[in-house]
């Protein structure tokens, strides 16, 4: 996967969350954990590794999944699949 956004707080949370899922989407989503993780490097402090979550938005189709985790106390990281290779 690859490095999204990062939200600050709650409203950038649910905008950054949109964000990474609102390519398809133009409403309010839900989104549904996968049971999946990811381990990713942190964007500006690369050394730093964080743990993400996979969710997955219910009811979407085909599904959008993407990872979201906290790297530090409210600032949320989102991650998207690598784009398909031509």
């Amino acid at each position: 996967m690859v490095f999204e956004q990062v939200g600050l707080d709650e409203r950038d949370l649910n905008g950054a969350g949109g964000k990474a899922v609102q390519r398809c989407c133009d409403r309010e989503v839900e989104w549904t954990a996968t049971g999946s993780r990811i381990t990713v490097a942190h964007p500006q402090y690369p050394a730093q590794r964080h743990t993400m979550f996979v969710y997955e938005v219910t009811g979407s189709v085909p599904p959008i999944r993407f990872a979201a985790g906290e790297f530090s106390n409210g600032a949320w990281g989102f991650y998207v699949p690598d784009p398909p290779e031509v």
